[in-house]
């Protein structure tokens, strides 16, 4: 398998990818995609009695994304979550569409913006699950809208989203962050649903890599055209939008505090840079 993706080079085909089936109220709704092209994006067009779906409609109703590749999970995600992150790095939604964005427009140079583009040349399959609340009514319909590059080229660097439900303390104080999983992974941002953050500590090989307030953090994002969204605490190594900028995640040792103001559990989203080859790619490990 390879381990890079590239530039794709030519215009991209924008086009209907396909109808999603099970499209029913309290129903997983499943959809695969074909492979072969390289994927830029995708954006997930709900309507509800022929009518695109408001925001507020879509975010009750659409209660969890799943991508799989060779049938392995590499996004999680609620609409919830998608709204909130591309709001965060100031992507547009318009009514009906929740975008699936594997591309970062947000980037700094056309390189970077393009090489975490899914390649599909090595994939087997590349599937979909859309988990639909049961309040949501009848005569739905979902479609999925593909911008992709003929070009063909292996899955290398992706950025896989991944979340997970941190229980939180019982009460006031330092809580130690679970599901940090240490590997061959670049880890660009975690933002967690809570807004009960006072200070925020990251410590990997005995040293802190990150040590400030949620409000000193926030006004750092903000002078690099973030959007810190409410509700929610986000910690970004990849705020300068270099591709190569995350947390390297190649270590003995990682622990990262959160100093919460009161109790209760929260969920918490990683971005975090995998590769199908087993290695990082163009990603340097710096320590």
């Amino acid at each position: 398998m390879a381990t890079t993706n590239f530039l794709a080079p030519g215009i991209p085909t924008n086009l209907m990818s396909g109808l999603f089936q099970n499209v029913v109220a309290g129903s997983r709704a499943t959809l695969s995609i074909d492979k072969g092209p390289t994927y830029g994006s995708l954006s997930i067009f709900y309507t509800k009695n022929g009518t695109p779906a408001t925001m507020a409609q879509f975010l009750a109703d659409i209660t969890e994304i799943r991508l799989y590749l060779n049938g392995k999970e590499y996004w999680r995600v609620s609409a919830t979550q998608l709204a909130m992150l591309w709001s965060y790095y100031k992507v547009a939604i318009d009514p009906g569409y929740i975008p699936l964005l594997f591309e970062r427009p947000w980037l700094n140079t056309p390189f970077a913006q393009d090489v975490f583009m899914m390649g599909t040349a090595d994939l087997q399959s590349i599937a979909f699950e859309v988990d639909i609340a049961a309040g949501a009514g009848a005569n739905l319909k979902m479609e999925m809208l593909s911008e992709y590059f003929s070009v063909s080229q292996a899955l290398g660097d992706f950025v896989c989203l991944r979340q997970f439900n941190q229980p939180g303390p019982s009460g006031a104080g330092v809580y130690n962050v679970l599901h940090l999983e240490r590997g061959k992974y670049l880890l660009l941002a975690a933002h967690f649903g809570t807004a009960n953050v006072n200070k925020i500590v990251v410590n990997a090989e005995t040293r802190d890599r990150f040590n400030l307030t949620r409000t000193q953090h926030h006004a750092q994002l903000r002078r690099w055209s973030r959007v810190p969204q409410s509700g929610w605490t986000h910690i970004d190594w990849s705020y300068r939008n270099r591709a190569v900028d995350g947390l390297w995640l190649d270590l003995q040792s990682l622990r990262m505090d959160l100093d919460l103001t009161m109790a209760g559990g929260f969920p918490m989203l990683l971005e975090r840079v995998e590769n199908m080859g087993g290695s990082v790619g163009i990603l340097t490990p710096a320590k």
